[in-house]
């Protein structure tokens, strides 16, 4: 009676006689609501819905109950059990057509939400794809216009090498001619001279093996280690990379570049490769726009950059302080969201700060905070725990 009346309102349906049959027919074809008498032979509505309601497969359908019994035990049991209604035989036409409407009507809607989190975890997943890409671009593109910089920047210490190589040679005939002469006090000086120059070799080559993997820690993924590293020596390196990165551009450009380094700042465990990206981010924003404000001030503007470190409680600062155009109020709240850039058109992809942020702030547990007077200066400021361990 009940299958007859459902057809005649537009479904189809299907009858089975028992509650393992139901499970069955549930498995094996898609259903969008099911009946369930309470009292079936071999399982019984009661044992057949809790079967539903624990299938991940299953329990999304809808479940009603039906019934000659209308006691409140079997009604509350139902729904506790995860039952969508509760009919009584026997059946009002009305109140079954409402009560079938009202649930077919909330399976369409949890299925339409379903399809609609599917679509946006799809989404969410090309996003951070192409977010991926956007990060590679943006390094690639960072290292290309670093490279000249690099070039330069090595090229310092390996002219001190050859030079301090070539005035040892130098002074090997002159070691010989004293040793030969007996001269003690010649050749004390002279080999003197000779530990000096092999020390310089040394601090000049370890300077230049500082920039080469720099400029790899640069390239390259973070190797999601930690590290104790010189946070004051990773800062010097980082932004006399962004400098001449700068500079390869335009060699007419110069800043005043003042560092106030605190010695105590010392060590901090830390990912070096990515808090490099990030000052060298900071470093590089910072001399565009000392760039862009000598052009529209004119030369009696002296761009400067100071740079201070020091320690602060259990973390370490560092502060990046230049004379620039600054921020407006307006944009110092949108800096650090992707994308956005106040660079002209093909200039940036927005996402440096961004990145900067994350790295800082997520990955670091730190802070990262911008300070800014328009048209006087603006200040990054950088805190992250010494010891990461602890966070």
């Amino acid at each position: 009676i009940l299958a007859r009346q459902l057809e005649r309102q537009g479904y189809s349906v299907t009858c089975v006689g028992n509650g393992v049959d139901a499970l069955r027919l549930l498995r094996e074809r898609s259903y969008d609501l099911a009946l369930l008498d309470v009292l079936m032979p071999e399982m019984d509505g009661f044992s057949a819905l809790e079967a539903i309601k624990a299938d991940p497969e299953l329990r999304e359908i809808p479940v009603i109950m039906i019934s000659a019994s209308d006691e409140y035990s079997s009604v509350i049991r139902c729904i506790e059990s995860g039952a969508e209604d509760y009919l009584p035989k026997p059946f009002d036409p009305v109140l079954l057509r409402a009560r079938l409407k009202a649930s077919l009507e909330k399976k369409a809607l949890r299925d339409e939400q379903k399809r609609k989190t599917e679509e946006l975890e799809r989404a969410y997943v090309n996003l951070q794809r192409m977010q991926d890409q956007l990060v590679t671009q943006e390094k690639l593109a960072s290292l290309g216009s670093l490279a000249a910089g690099i070039a330069h920047e090595i090229k310092n210490p390996l002219n001190f090498i050859t030079n301090f190589a070539k005035l040892s040679g130098e002074l090997i005939p002159d070691l010989q001619s004293s040793i030969e002469r007996a001269d003690r006090m010649e050749t004390d000086e002279i080999l003197n001279d000779l530990a000096a120059n092999l020390q310089r070799i040394q601090d000049h080559g370890a300077r230049a093996d500082r920039i080469v993997r720099g400029m790899l820690g640069h390239a390259r993924q973070s190797s999601g280690e930690r590290e104790l590293t010189d946070i004051n020596t990773l800062v010097v390196d980082s932004v006399n990379l962004a400098y001449h990165g700068v500079r390869s551009h335009d060699i007419r450009f110069n800043v005043a570049i003042e560092y106030r380094l605190d010695p105590r700042a010392g060590k901090a465990n830390v990912f070096p490769q990515d808090l490099n990206r990030v000052f060298l981010n900071i470093a590089t924003n910072a001399f565009h726009a000392l760039e862009e404000k000598v052009r529209t001030a004119g030369r009696d503007f002296e761009p400067s950059f100071i740079v201070v470190s020091r320690p602060f409680g259990p973390s370490v600062e560092i502060r990046f302080c230049d004379n620039g155009p600054g921020i407006p109020p307006d944009l110092q709240r949108k800096i650090f969201e992707p994308f956005f850039t106040t660079k002209p058109a093909g200039m940036g992809t927005g996402l440096g700060l961004s990145i900067s942020h994350d790295v800082v702030v997520k990955e670091h547990h730190g802070e990262l905070l911008v300070e800014s007077e328009p048209g006087v200066s603006t200040e990054f400021i950088v805190r992250i725990p010494r010891d990461l361990t602890a966070q």
